[in-house]
């Protein structure tokens, strides 16, 4: 009698002492939700590609400037933005610039997942963080770079007491970088 049952609910494979179970409703529904899942992987994955990796490759050339000359690399930055807007290897170099300035000056260095929110927040978008990923240090890529371009920014938190400590951790790297902090 089991065999019976487990007959009906199975379909014939090609090999009559197996049998393959049917397909229930939730895995043809999986199967359909599968692929935006995947889309947004792939994407997540060309993202990551796309701008995590030529900063990482910029990076490379800050790390082998000397302190001097990091202090003076803003003020190019800030002419080539001027002249030629928010390219892509210009906001790399921006990118890979303040990574690399506030490693120096603060001790902290920008995850990619950092580098990815800077990105997301310099075109526009927000970028939905948990907590303890970073978001003032995050902030710095897309507020120092649209800064240096010559967009008025204006960083804005809950509280006074965030503000405040706000501008007192990323303010080293606002300087250096030849911004000012209220």
């Amino acid at each position: 009698m089991f065999d019976m049952a487990r007959q009906q609910t199975a379909l014939h494979s090609a090999y009559p002492e197996r049998s393959v179970p049917r397909e229930s409703w939730f895995d043809r529904q999986g199967v359909k939700l599968a692929s935006p899942v995947m889309r947004r992987l792939r994407v997540r994955t060309a993202m990551r590609t796309e701008v995590v990796e030529p900063v990482n490759e910029q990076g490379e050339r800050c790390l082998r400037c000397a302190m001097t000359s990091c202090a003076k690399r803003p003020f190019d930055v800030r002419e080539q933005l001027r002249r030629e807007g928010l390219s892509n290897e210009l906001v790399f170099r921006s990118f890979a610039l303040v990574r690399e300035v506030a490693q120096r000056t603060i001790g902290q260095r920008h995850y990619d997942v950092q580098i990815l929110g800077g990105w997301v927040l310099l075109n526009g978008c927000v970028a939905e963080m948990a907590t303890g990923e970073g978001k003032t240090l995050t902030a710095t890529l897309a507020a120092v770079t649209a800064a240096l371009a010559g967009v008025p920014v204006h960083i804005i938190t809950v509280n006074d007491y965030l503000t405040a400590r706000d501008a007192d951790e990323m303010g080293p790297i606002y300087r250096m970088m030849g911004l000012t902090v209220g």
